[in-house]
């Protein structure tokens, strides 16, 4: 928790921004989920644009690849190829969620409140994992199965991860049953 040595400004944010909104929806008599489904509208733009300035920035590089594709960074990242975990994460997290989010918000009729909040949520959380898992910060261990080493190196599926898709198989086949019970 070395708070001092920087490295939790998302938290912070994040922390700041829930707090101050949750305040700001009280005073002014807003729905939470409501003023949440408005403000995810935007985050996936806002992260493709982020993920793409970290390209630029040669920040948060992939693991060591032999793909075509693979990137020369220099400097910390060394002389040697490395996946552009950046550019994966701004078409997962960014274009494939606004995607997904516009053609959710041109159904009819309207979707529930917080729907696009959850949407986005474990759409960032599904993309985020595999993403991740061509980063720098893996584990040698490949589990990426029929992809294998063409990805390089991918992160050992941990418990929480499993747990997690366990917990979105669920609620997805509850919501499924449920769309084809009305």
């Amino acid at each position: 928790f070395a708070t001092n040595e920087g490295g939790m400004s998302f938290h912070g944010g994040l922390v700041g921004a829930i707090v101050g909104g949750s305040l700001m929806c009280r005073s002014c008599h807003l729905s939470i989920p409501t003023v949440c489904d408005l403000g995810v509208i935007g985050a996936p733009l806002g992260l493709f644009f982020g993920r793409c300035a970290n390209f630029v920035n040669g920040e948060l590089w992939g693991a060591p690849t032999d793909v075509a594709w693979g990137v020369v960074f220099g400097g910390q990242a060394g002389m040697m190829p490395r996946h552009p975990s950046q550019l994966y994460e701004a078409v997962l997290e960014g274009i494939v969620i606004f995607l997904v989010l516009f053609a959710l918000s041109r159904k009819r009729p309207p979707r529930a409140q917080g729907t696009f909040l959850g949407v986005f949520l474990i759409m960032y959380g599904c993309f985020r994992s595999p993403s991740s898992s061509c980063a720098s910060l893996t584990c040698s261990l490949d589990t990426c199965g029929a992809v294998g080493s063409r990805w390089g190196r991918c992160s050992r599926l941990r418990s929480s991860r499993s747990a997690s898709a366990c917990c979105f198989m669920r609620l997805l086949r509850r919501s499924l049953n449920k769309d084809f019970q009305n």
